[in-house]
């Protein structure tokens, strides 16, 4: 993983661009646990803790080292590394760019650890990073910085331990085997798995609690495999997923000659839980086949292949688990029987085999994936294996037999043959027209597929499969062409190759002749066409003339005639239709016209009666019309056949009015649904003869519609009910309608329910103005009346009232009046009203005539005393009122000239006796009330005042705080009398 960074500093005038990076190398611990002698893998996490020991790295690359090539520049960075400095830095001063720049400043440190002898420098190398310059003219400047897993010191010490052990384990003429066995043991016996995965160096192998993971496994091996003089490496990859390190060893056999290249894993040759002394060779040189089956992968490009068998005699390496690879002598071609098959797997027969034997097939000799595998079964010598299709040409296979225990022999060549070609067919063809065409295949086998082809070669027509030895006849899946006249055919037989292609040709399809046909043009039902001389199975098609419209088509069920029915009418210009027939089995014969007459046309109907001038029939018709009005019109139509058909159109000779079917030879009356045109008064009428087409159209002058007689009728113009009016004369039916002089608004409309006069209340009050309305009269079966005038008088009014008496010099009666006006102080005004009647209404009006004082209904017959709301005017002392009796309109309105109301007599001085304190004043009566006033800036200021008692005729009113000399007022106010003027007194 790669962790950057950058930076810009700025120099003066020159920019530096500084690029850091950072990479960590740590492998993670891939162990083997043993428990009851069952092993299981546990994947162990990356950790970053390492020995403390005493003493630190020595920084041997303090300085900078300029370089101009880029060998130059690893060879530094390579030396830098193996003597584990902390950093260096290099400049580059080459005359050309830097290759790969810059991404190469990081994977040079890849080439580095990858590159053989360089494999301790790999997995020690802890982490890295370096900061770099951008190039000015190809020239830049970088620093590197490491850790290690190991310090200079340490490595030091790993170096000068790994001496003295090889010393005491090592002893000359000891084989390759027995060195690398020696080692395997003491790193196994002496070394523990780091099970809290913190060490990862050979120092932790060999120092301290002598614990590391595989990372330190492999580094120690490595160390103590070269110093013993083998050839090794360090290989990082993956085991069960996670990372992992083991060590490649190359060893000479047991005379010194012929060295191979294994693969050891001591990590897993030591399982955890560890146990004292104890060493496995599970995991001794093993081949690389066999470390991937145990689930072991790395990238092969930078590492040798280890793919060699491991014999050894060894009996303790043999008891440690790991046993001598035996290599399984090859097979004899001549054990080895192909069948190379066409339709299903190619059969690989081998024989002289044993049971639990693995015999595997290559597609070649270099093939690294068999094509297929399989195990000798319990007590068999021989073992069969189906292979997909080896291919239809001759060719060869490599056959390998493993024994149990034992390498996979070498592969030994076995030939095949070509795949067996089916013969070329013989067939012919029959060109059917009704049924599929059929094609017969003559000498065929049982389990033959034959197949057809069009002209082209590509399109398939048919196939079919023998069922037993013979011919083999089937149906094509398509009509064949009427111009290619050939196809193309194989046949494929049980487990050969398909034929060659061979052409089949055939004749062209039999026409049908000419029909023989006659047509009858109907009308009410459909037209028909019969042909002759029909066999069973021969179809007809007919058209209309222009050939493309099919009209009907059938198939003869036996052989005669057949006649069709059209579902089209045929035309009436045309005359003339286009058949075909097709026999069974043949093609359509040509198109043959098949001419045909016109359809026959009813006679018109004569119509209405001809008339004298005197009302008597010239010409008897055969048509009555009755022009009715309050009830549908009629049509009576003689001397119909049953099912004639009748149609009555409207005056524009389109709209149809009723078209009706005559169901017995007779009379037919029609009733129209619409009114027979008013305006016209004409209509139209065709006849259609069963099975005949329509006649023409027949005018019909009908009468118009009678008009009633204008109306006789009266009006009473009511006042306070509506008004009515009253027809005379009327029947039974009669529809009479009234309306306002305008002879648009309605304001009656009734029917008579039987003979005589019909008395309506109109909707709306009659006009005082117009005095006159309009009225119609419709009699059952008639046109409504012209609108008649009718006249009424204007509504009756009341007589005014007399008014008040007339009164002669001396106050009596001149004129006695019917109203009495009592104008009143201290309580409210009244008027008396005489001689009314009930529902007499009279209304009292104030001096400006608008303003209604009251108004009262007389419920009874004479006088009505009416008590007013508000005190009749002083000033003017006038009133109107008017009368309304019942069923007429109200009265012009009568003045009323009302007397003042009454005022109290002023006091005497001779009846008032002054004090500075009161007054006292005699000569009064009961009820009087007194007031005394005093004058102010702002006029006269009431001071006191007081009432006589009931029983007395005088009065003493007093006061306070009046000076002597001071003028006092004194009123006196008598009951229902306006208050007296104002005396005069002086106190004395």
């Amino acid at each position: 993983m790669f962790k950057r960074k950058m930076s810009v500093v700025y120099l003066i005038a020159t920019l530096c661009i500084f690029f850091n990076f950072y990479n960590s190398t740590e492998v993670k611990a891939e162990t083997l646990t043993q428990t009851n002698q069952t092993f299981t893998t546990y994947g162990n996490a990356q950790s970053n803790g390492t020995v403390t020991v005493t003493g630190s790295s020595i920084n041997l690359y303090a300085g900078t080292y300029y370089v101009s090539t880029v060998d130059e520049f690893k060879q530094q960075l390579k030396a830098a590394i193996s003597n584990c400095a902390d950093s260096i830095t290099l400049s580059y001063t080459g005359s050309t760019a830097f290759t790969g720049f810059p991404s190469s400043l990081s994977s040079m440190i890849g080439q580095i650890t990858q590159t053989a002898g360089n494999d301790y420098e790999k997995l020690l190398l802890k982490s890295w990073s370096y900061t770099y310059s951008y190039p000015i003219n190809n020239a830049f400047t970088i620093t590197y910085k490491f850790t290690y897993w190991e310090t200079a010191n340490q490595r030091q010490q790993v170096s000068d331990q790994v001496n003295t052990i090889l010393a005491s384990i090592i002893t000359p003429g000891m084989t390759d085997e027995q060195k690398e066995k020696a080692i395997n043991a003491y790193i196994c016996a002496n070394v523990s798995y780091d099970t809290t995965l913190v060490q990862h160096s050979a120092y932790a192998a060999l120092f301290g609690n002598k614990r590391t993971v595989c990372q330190g496994y492999a580094l120690l091996a490595y160390r103590m495999l070269t110093a013993a003089g083998l050839e090794a490496r360090t290989v990082v990859g993956s085991a069960n997923g996670v990372g992992h390190a083991w060590n490649m060893v190359k060893i000479n056999d047991e005379n010194g000659q012929n060295p191979k290249w294994y693969d050891l894993d001591v990590t897993w040759n030591d399982p955890i839980p560890d146990v004292a002394g104890r060493v496995r060779y599970s995991y001794f040189n093993l081949q690389d086949s066999r470390m991937i089956s145990s689930a072991h992968r790395w990238n092969a490009a930078y590492y040798p292949v280890a793919n060699s068998p491991y014999i050894t005699t060894d009996q303790q390496i043999i008891d440690g688990g790991r046993k001598s690879d035996i290599v399984t002598s090859s097979p004899n071609s001549s054990d080895v029987t192909i069948v190379n098959n066409v339709i299903f797997a190619d059969k690989i027969t081998v024989t002289n085999v044993k049971t639990g034997d693995v015999v595997r097939i290559y597609k070649d000799s270099s093939a690294t994936t068999a094509l297929a595998s399989v195990t000798v079964p319990l007590g068999q010598t021989s073992a069969s294996i189906n292979v997909a299709q080896l291919g239809q040409a001759s060719g060869s296979i490599y056959v390998t037999v493993k024994n149990v225990g034992a390498f996979e022999s070498s592969r030994t060549s076995v030939d095949y043959s070509a795949e067996a070609i089916s013969d070329v067919p013989a067939a012919t063809i029959t060109n059917n027209v009704d049924k599929a065409d059929s094609i017969t295949f003559t000498g065929v086998k049982v389990k033959d597929v034959a197949t057809v082809y069009a002209k082209d070669g590509i399109t398939v027509l048919g196939r079919g499969t023998a069922l037993a030895d013979g011919n083999l006849t089937f149906n094509l899946t398509r009509q064949l062409s009427e111009t290619d006249l050939e196809v193309k055919s194989t046949i494929k037989s049980y487990n050969e190759l398909v034929s060659p292609v061979a052409a089949v040709t055939y004749s062209k399809q039999e026409v049908s002749a000419a029909p023989s046909a006659t047509i009858v043009n109907n009308v009410d039902k459909a037209d028909s066409i019969t042909f002759t001389g029909l066999k069973a199975k021969d179809v007809v098609i007919v058209y209309a003339k222009n050939g493309t419209t099919i009209l009907a088509r059938a198939t003869a069920l036996a052989d005669g005639d057949l006649t069709l029915n059209f579902p089209y009418k045929l035309s009436e210009t045309d005359l003339e239709v286009e058949a075909t027939i097709k026999n069974y089995n043949k093609m359509t014969s040509p198109k043959t016209p098949i001419t045909y007459s016109k359809q026959e046309v009813t006679t018109a109907p004569l119509g209405l009666d001809v008339l004298n001038e005197d009302g008597s029939i010239q010409t008897a018709g055969d048509i009555v019309v009755t022009n009715n009005v309050d009830k549908l019109d009629t049509v009576l139509v003689k001397g119909l056949k049953a099912k004639d058909v009748v149609t009555i159109y409207g005056s524009n000779q389109t709209t149809i009015l009723k078209r009706v079917v005559a169901l017995v030879d007779g009379d037919l009356t029609i009733t129209l649904p619409y009114q027979l045109d008013a305006v016209t008064r004409k209509a139209f009428i065709t006849v259609k003869n069963y099975n005949k087409d329509t006649s023409e159209k027949r005018e019909l002058d009908y009468a118009a519609q009678e008009v009633s007689a204008a109306p006789s009728a009266t009006i009473v113009n009511n006042v306070d009910k509506a008004d009515s009016i009253t027809f005379t004369g009327l029947k039974a039916k009669d529809v009479v309608t009234v309306y306002a002089k305008n002879g648009t608004t309605v304001l009656a409309r009734a029917t008579a329910l039987v003979d005589g006069d019909l008395t309506l209340n109109l909707l709306y009050k009659l006009s005082e103005t117009d005095l006159e309305v309009e009225a119609t009269i419709k009699n059952y079966n008639k046109m409504t009346s012209p609108k008649t005038p009718i006249t009424y008088s204007k509504q009756e009014v009341t007589t005014a009232p007399l008014g008040l008496d007339v009164l002669n010099g001396d106050g009596s009666i001149q004129t006695a009046g019917d109203i009495v006006v009592t104008n009143n102080v201290d309580k409210l005004d009244t008027v008396l009203v005489k001689g009314l009647k009930a529902k007499d209404v009279v209304t009292i009006y104030g001096s400006n005539q608008t303003t209604v004082f009251k108004s009262v209904v007389a419920l009874v017959d004479g006088d009505l005393t009416i008590t007013l709301p508000y005190q009749l005017d002083e000033t003017t002392r006038k009133a109107f009122i008017t009368v309304k009796n019942y069923n007429k309109d109200t009265s012009t309105k009568t003045e009323l000239d009302y007397a003042a109301q009454a005022v109290t007599a002023t006091l005497e001085s001779s009846n008032l006796s002054v004090t500075n304190s009161s007054i006292t004043v005699n000569k009064l009566v009961a009820g009087d009330k007194i007031s005394v006033y005093a004058t102010t800036t702002d006029g006269y200021r009431l001071i006191t005042y007081g009432t006589v008692a009931t029983g007395y005729t005088n009065i003493v009113v007093r006061f306070t705080g009046i000076p002597s000399g001071t003028t006092l007022y004194v009123t006196r106010k008598t009951a229902n009398q306006m208050q007296s003027a104002k005396l005069a007194v002086t106190t004395p």
